[in-house]
């Protein structure tokens, strides 16, 4: 939902999200198609829940937000990323010659630190059932 959050506010970042997520029951996700980033692909969300969800955490968040979290929100499953446009688009056609719509549910929200690469799992916030 964002990309850079600070680490010296971990803390009230974790308050938000335990308060957030109490409050939130699971609900229901759309995955209609695939999506170019350019260098890599991704899966379109689509959800209106989701999408207020990001907006109150943007709202909440604002004074922390860096300039590309400030920009309209657009939610997607990253498949890959940070290749060459032409191995981007060859596993493009290849998966959306096949590709199917479906549906799935929002469960929670994870929390992450990046690691100058490898990605590392800070905290998970289940939703309320």
């Amino acid at each position: 939902m964002f990309h850079q959050l600070p680490g010296d506010r971990e803390a009230a970042i974790c308050h938000t999200l335990t308060t957030l997520c109490a409050q939130t029951e699971h609900f229901p996700l759309s995955l209609p198609s695939l999506r170019s980033l350019g260098n890599g692909i991704a899966i379109s969300v689509n959800s209106p829940e989701l999408m207020q969800l990001q907006k109150t955490l943007a709202t909440t968040w604002d004074e922390w937000l860096i300039p590309q979290d400030r920009q309209g929100y657009r939610p997607h499953i990253t498949i890959q990323n940070k290749v060459k446009p032409e191995t981007a688009r060859q596993l493009y056609e290849a998966l959306d010659a096949q590709w199917q719509p479906m549906t799935g549910w929002g469960e929670g929200l994870l929390l992450w630190y990046y690691r100058k690469g490898p990605w590392e799992l800070a905290r998970e916030f289940c939703f309320a059932q």
